[in-house]
């Protein structure tokens, strides 16, 4: 019973002898490498930052494991098995790469964060063939004594340490560099990128939905003018999360495709955008700049984002509202409380600390008011 179609949920059978009149219907050679989302016992994979976090346990701790070397598997990479995804997939326009429905739409990121979960196992340059994402339909036997068998599969265990502490463990860094090289891989972008060290650009990311402002654009005009005070930095209006990468397949369907998406991160000194999922590419950004700074609705915190941006070598701060009535009325509600961290929010700055947190940040990197 690999996974039920309600739920997405993962159940391994035990291993049967023949005796018990089972037998394979389906045997995938090679090595493969099982990928599930653990923080919820909804096995909510569609949360793209839940699945990243997976992936991303996954790979540091083959990695670690190996003291940051390839683990010794002389086998290919052949598949990898996704129990909990039960939806279809669908082509965004990548040849190597498989939309994954998902909230609405169909989605590259998800089956990009898997390759490069699995790949990096192997220095991601290793292998010239990509392996095959197999979902709960092709991991579902078809008679009730059907068996789909694998000849070697890796997968975490049970009590395996979290993000968290992972990114803390030694070498975690060079790891987090290593991964970006094989999403690059993967994309067919080029494994070494430079920024430009003369003009660093400050990129506004905002969203659609969710947290997101309903002043925007004043809000990304005082942000561009505190930027061009700053010599040797640029201003860069990236638009909505949401239309970043936006595509329609064959079918007229949405879908997001990966590439646009890192690409902007790549090219980004610093990052400044609203909390929410789309933030998991501060992973993608080149090591030793800005890196990301997170806007905060009301009382919420969270440490996702700052563990990523650890491990990719990038810098991280945040940005909070420091009082007004909205924040008085959210300490009411308690600081998770998605009903309020979810809506619009007019940014006020006599109460919120964004621009001084910006101002900060080009400050201390080398920057000098014009």
């Amino acid at each position: 019973r690999p996974c039920s179609r309600s739920s997405g949920l993962w159940s391994e059978a035990p291993i049967l002898s023949p005796r018990a009149g089972r037998h394979a219907e389906k045997t995938y050679k090679g090595h493969s490498i099982m990928l599930t989302e653990r923080q919820n016992a909804g096995g909510r994979w569609d949360n793209f930052n839940h699945w990243l976090v997976a992936c991303i346990e996954f790979y540091y701790t083959a990695m670690l494991s190996s003291r940051g070397q390839p683990l010794n598997i002389n086998w290919t990479v052949s598949s990898i098995l996704l129990p909990q995804i039960n939806t279809p997939t669908r082509n965004c326009g990548n040849p190597h790469l498989s939309g994954v429905y998902s909230r609405g739409a169909f989605a590259e990121m998800f089956s990009l964060t898997a390759l490069a979960a699995a790949l990096g196992v192997r220095a991601g340059t290793t292998q010239k063939s990509l392996p095959t994402l197999l979902t709960c339909d092709r991991l579902t036997p078809r008679s009730p004594h059907g068996l789909v068998c694998f000849e070697s599969v890796s997968r975490l265990p049970k009590d395996q340490p979290n993000i968290a502490n992972l990114v803390h463990s030694d070498g975690a860094e060079r790891i987090g560099q290593l991964w970006s090289k094989s999403v690059a891989s993967i994309l067919r972008l080029p494994s070494r990128f430079e920024l430009n060290r003369s003009v660093r650009t400050v990129t506004l990311l905002t969203r659609r939905s969710g947290p997101h402002w309903s002043n925007r654009d004043e809000v990304a005009s005082l942000i561009g003018k505190i930027v061009k005070q700053h010599a040797g930095f640029s201003f860069f209006d990236a638009g909505n999360a949401e239309d970043l990468g936006y595509v329609q397949d064959a079918h007229g369907s949405p879908c997001w495709a990966a590439r646009k998406q890192v690409e902007l991160w790549r090219k980004s000194w610093l990052v400044v955008t609203p909390h929410g999922a789309h933030e998991s590419n501060v992973l993608n950004m080149v090591p030793g700049s800005g890196g990301l700074l997170e806007s905060f609705n009301c009382m919420h915190d969270s440490g996702t984002y700052s563990r990523l941006a650890r491990a990719a070598g990038v810098g991280y701060s945040a940005s909070h509202e420091k009082s007004s009535p909205a924040r008085h009325h959210c300490e009411n509600l308690g600081t998770k409380h998605r009903a309020y961290l979810d809506v619009p929010r007019h940014i006020n700055f006599r109460y919120d600390d964004m621009l001084e947190v910006l101002e900060r940040v080009l400050s201390q990197h080398n920057a000098h008011p014009r």
